[in-house]
């Protein structure tokens, strides 16, 4: 359940989210809660809220561009709401268990003619979707999962066993509802 922001200018100029992480006096793990506030209802994509954890082989973890800073186009179609990432990488979101749905379109950035990798989500650790290799050429399409309950949701991208060359993965629209 998405509320309304309270006013906060820096949250508003960068576009965010805020996430409140609550927890009993008592113990340190056991009731915890998070909280997630909106800038307006409708999906809240991924590159708009803090990660819980984030690692990869080469470059950082970008918001709404590739790799290299750059716009993201894939399969000659932009995509302004995404994670760009290169293989092999990590991305760890605390979901709380507040979302029915992820929806996310993978695939590789078409910036590079030579990347081939493979997408796994894992919902509270237990795989829901692990994509074949994926080059730039694949015709991918949008993902729509069922993460009803999910605590933690883990997006990873390894390398198809060739290198991490031109491995610039693209989790295009990624959203939870």
């Amino acid at each position: 359940a998405l509320n309304s922001l309270a006013s906060d200018p820096e949250l508003a100029r960068m576009g965010k989210a805020k996430i409140e992480f609550t927890a009993d006096g008592e113990s340190q793990f056991s009731s915890m809660s998070t909280r997630f506030f909106a800038k307006k209802s409708g999906p809240l994509y991924l590159s708009d809220i803090d990660y819980v954890a984030a690692q990869q082989s080469q470059s950082i973890l970008r918001f709404d561009e590739n790799v290299i800073g750059q716009p993201i186009k894939m399969q000659n179609k932009a995509f302004a709401k995404a994670l760009g990432t290169h293989a092999k990488s990590q991305v760890v979101y605390y979901a709380g268990g507040q979302f029915k749905r992820f929806k996310v379109h993978p695939g590789l950035d078409q910036s590079v003619e030579d990347g081939t990798v493979k997408f796994l989500v894992l919902a509270d650790g237990r795989p829901i979707y692990e994509s074949k290799t994926v080059t730039p050429y694949s015709k991918t399409e949008p993902l729509d999962l069922d993460i009803t309950g999910c605590k933690v949701l883990e997006l990873r991208v390894g390398s198809s066993g060739d290198g991490i060359n031109g491995d610039w993965a693209i989790w295009g629209n990624a959203r939870v509802e």
